[in-house]
């Protein structure tokens, strides 16, 4: 992910979106972080979030909020092939406009 680049966190189990972020730096591929999951991953990066788990929105809700997810999921079966969640393409970006982000921050973002 390039730095500044927009992010979203998607919480699996609650079936919601949570946090809106700005990528701040570049992965680290010689770091190795093992205080989060179970096992260890690596390519950690700096994130400045814009939000917090007190703000949530249901993808059902995003589904019916979000017109450019209305239009991804035309293409792909759920909300997880259309905002690319799965294991695989988590990183696969997804392609929005400064009004869609204005939209997922109104909908999630906390005010500092």
């Amino acid at each position: 992910m390039q730095v500044g680049a927009k992010g979203l966190l998607y919480c699996n189990p609650r079936q919601s979106f949570t946090t809106p972020f700005v990528v701040r730096s570049k992965a680290d591929p010689d770091a190795l972080v093992q205080n989060v999951w179970p096992e260890s991953w690596r390519l950690p990066f700096k994130i400045e979030t814009l939000g917090n788990l007190s703000r949530q929105l249901p993808a059902k809700d995003a589904e019916r909020r979000w017109p450019f997810l209305q239009k991804r999921l035309g293409r792909s079966g759920g909300v997880s092939a259309a905002m690319n969640l799965t294991g695989t393409t988590v990183f696969v970006p997804v392609e929005i406009t400064s009004d869609d982000w204005e939209l997922i921050c109104a909908d999630l973002a906390v005010a500092s």
